[in-house]
């Protein structure tokens, strides 16, 4: 008995202090993996949105550059015009000098419409063409818009090697007349016809004064334009605050084995302009839904029961965002915003839209966070940059809106934490192995103590009566 209980004695402070180790090493472990387990987490959602930019931009389709054009602006002697015509009597407008038309056709029939747009062309309407009536001398050979229908269109041939002209008459939306010459029709483009509505720009030569073809006897004054040529045109949508019934009746989504078929003219202008018109103020916004990845999906793919419905975004990323000129349109806009937003969030083949947005492109750029409102207009087929087909809806935007979110630290944070717990941990460690150092160095002392003093128990002590050695 007394043998083992010595061994246990012996065994006891090692088993406290094996104990107390393995403790500490458990805690050494569990804050370790909690730490690396957090800083996995930030890294691993770091890294799948990174993926997310990353594999979507092979989604994309390539992104269209506008092309700038840069004219210089010819020099138009506006006294040799002067001197060349007559207008300020009826029967002086009734004349068209010839060689007034040849000193300034040749001029006009060389612009582009980059020309008039630096030249800044106001539109005529009825008090435009009225203020040119009643005052020519002041604007020869000064730009103007014309936007109408082509009512009388003639072939010239003024011959002596001159080029052959087109002179004609158009009526504005407001039924003011505009009299002008153009080249003749190109033979790589469909004509315009009597009847069709157009565009015209061109240089003002002098009031010009014909007899009705229709009403003969009847005399229509009106100014004269030389010009490039007759584009098509569209009659304007005016202010729309809300969609007419029809707006998508020949609507059809886009499928992978149709093909891409394009979006229907009409019912993108109808839409671009109510976003640009409606009411915003008075408008239900809280009761529409939200576009999360479900409605995305949904959208996709059944988008006939969406046409036209509006929607709020969640934050999302642009992923591609371009400002261009949209060229003739009826909603009469110069500048539209297109591009492609999505969320890594989404899943699925609904992981992008496409969108479209009246005005300029602002402070947005690629990789910005935005919210906003819109329309679903239609599922589009589209050629991504790596090739075959993919199907997106296409919406129209109301309102885009750049998401300033507060400035994250999370990353700084991430870093504090993780060189705040490395640090702690590596001074934990020598902290507890300088510990069991000194509680090893105690144990043995303690050992060696007992072991000594069990000896000096266990020697025989020297008698009193036992003399000395001789």
């Amino acid at each position: 008995m007394k043998k083992t209980h010595q061994t246990s004695e012996k065994l006891a402070p090692k088993v406290l202090a094996a104990h107390s180790a393995a403790k500490d090493k458990r805690r050494m472990v569990i804050m370790a993996v909690a730490l690396v387990a957090l800083a996995f987490g930030y890294f691993y959602s770091e890294l799948k949105a990174d993926q997310f930019d990353q594999g979507v931009q092979s989604e994309l389709p390539g992104i269209p550059a506008e092309q700038v054009e840069y004219v210089q602006l010819p020099e138009i002697d506006t006294a040799r015009i002067e001197e060349l015509v007559s207008d300020t009597t009826d029967e002086d407008r009734v004349v068209l000098e010839r060689e007034a038309v040849d000193f300034l056709f040749p001029i006009a029939r060389n612009l582009t419409e980059a020309h008039f747009v630096e030249l800044e062309a106001p539109e005529l309407d009825e008090a435009g063409a009225k203020e040119l009536l009643s005052n020519p001398s002041g604007a020869r050979g000064k730009a103007f818009t014309a936007r109408g229908w082509v009512v009388t269109k003639r072939l010239r041939k003024p011959g002596g090697g001159r080029p052959n002209e087109v002179h004609g008459r158009m009526v504005l939306e407001d039924f003011t007349s505009v009299y002008f010459i153009v080249a003749e029709d190109s033979a790589f483009e469909k004509p315009i016809v009597e009847s069709d509505y157009a565009r015209f720009d061109g240089l003002f030569l002098k009031a010009f004064n014909d007899e009705d073809a229709e009403e003969p006897g009847e005399w229509i004054q009106g100014p004269l334009l030389v010009g490039p040529k007759l584009g098509r045109s569209y009659k304007a949508l005016g202010e729309l605050t809300s969609l007419p019934l029809d707006t998508f009746i020949d609507v059809q989504d886009d499928d992978l084995r149709e093909g891409i078929t394009g979006v229907p003219h009409r019912a993108l202008w109808t839409t671009m302009a109510f976003a640009r018109d409606r009411d915003r103020e008075n408008f239900d916004w809280e009761g529409i839904p939200e576009l999360d990845g479900n409605i995305a999906i949904e959208m996709l793919k059944n988008g006939s029961d969406w046409r036209g419905r509006a929607f709020r975004m969640p934050v999302l990323k642009v992923l591609a965002i371009w400002e261009r000129d949209p060229g003739e349109n009826p909603a009469r806009m110069e500048r539209v915003t297109e591009g492609w937003i999505g969320s890594w969030n989404w899943s699925g083949e609904a992981k992008v839209l496409r969108f479209a947005k009246p005005g300029a492109q602002g402070d947005i750029r690629d990789g910005d966070e935005i919210t906003g409102t819109g329309i679903f207009l239609k599922n589009l087929a589209y050629e991504p940059a790596k090739g075959g087909m993919r199907l997106s809806s296409m919406v129209v935007l109301d309102e885009l809106k750049k998401f300033d979110r507060p400035i994250d630290r999370s990353m700084d944070q991430m870093w504090l934490l993780v060189t705040t717990g490395t640090v702690l941990m590596v001074g934990l460690l020598v902290f507890l192995v300088t510990r069991d150092r000194k509680r090893a160095e105690e144990l043995q002392e303690k050992l060696v103590a007992r072991r000594r003093a069990r000896r000096k128990l266990q020697t025989p002590a020297n008698s009193l009566g036992d003399a000395p050695s001789a």
